[in-house]
């Protein structure tokens, strides 16, 4: 029996809409661990044929951004993460995700939190925008990451992945940084351990394409 978990509609692009139309969501909703430092983050999720596409806003000032290569330990900056798991019916692998403000990407593969193999890729794969500075009408400053990642591309780890009406996906959101000033732990769908866990898959949320 599968646990109590947060969902997540994610609708589909067409021509006559774009990210600025999708409906902006707080999408770390706890910080379970360490108390006293909970920055705010909210995203735009949205998908077409070619790709699914996120845009995240992180409220946060002065971001710890130390890293800038594939697949350094972004985690110990300020960092958002996308835990991915294409096929949870039929594999138990997943992706993770993780990016600093610099738009420095640590991206993963694997069953748990063991038997993971980096993935090395060119970074543009993912058309990564990173703004950092920025105020919105309230006076509040964030920073801001938008990527997208192509479904041929994932298909060519998941090959019976297909991104189609009504698929159900799992993963995870989260906020962190290791060694910023406040290390901090945030969470979408809750995860059930009474340390820092990003690596519970049985804890992923659902997210179903429109």
């Amino acid at each position: 029996m599968e646990r109590k978990v947060e969902t997540l509609v994610i609708p589909r692009l067409t021509n006559q809409t774009d990210v600025s139309d999708t409906e902006e969501v707080q999408i770390i909703k706890q910080y379970q661990w360490l108390k006293g430092y909970n920055p705010i983050v909210t995203a735009r999720l949205n998908y077409s044929q070619e790709d699914l596409k996120l845009q995240f806003k992180v409220y946060e000032k002065n971001p710890i951004r130390t890293y800038r290569n594939m697949n350094d330990p972004v985690y110990k900056d300020s960092c958002i993460e996308f835990f991915f798991q294409p096929t949870p019916d039929s594999d138990q692998r997943y992706m993770n995700f993780e990016f600093n403000a610099n738009g420095a990407i640590l991206l993963q593969i694997g069953a748990d939190r063991y038997d993971r193999f980096p993935i090395t890729i060119n970074p543009a794969l993912f058309h990564v925008l990173t703004t950092t500075d920025q105020i919105n009408d309230k006076g509040e400053v964030y920073w801001e990451l938008s990527f997208s990642i192509s479904w041929a591309w994932v298909q060519s780890y998941f090959s019976d992945f297909r991104a189609v009406s009504g698929k159900r996906i799992r993963g995870n959101f989260y906020k962190c940084g290791d060694d910023t000033t406040y290390p901090h732990f945030g969470t979408w769908s809750k995860v059930h351990s009474n340390k820092p866990e990003f690596h519970s898959s049985c804890d992923f949320g659902i997210l179903y394409l429109e």
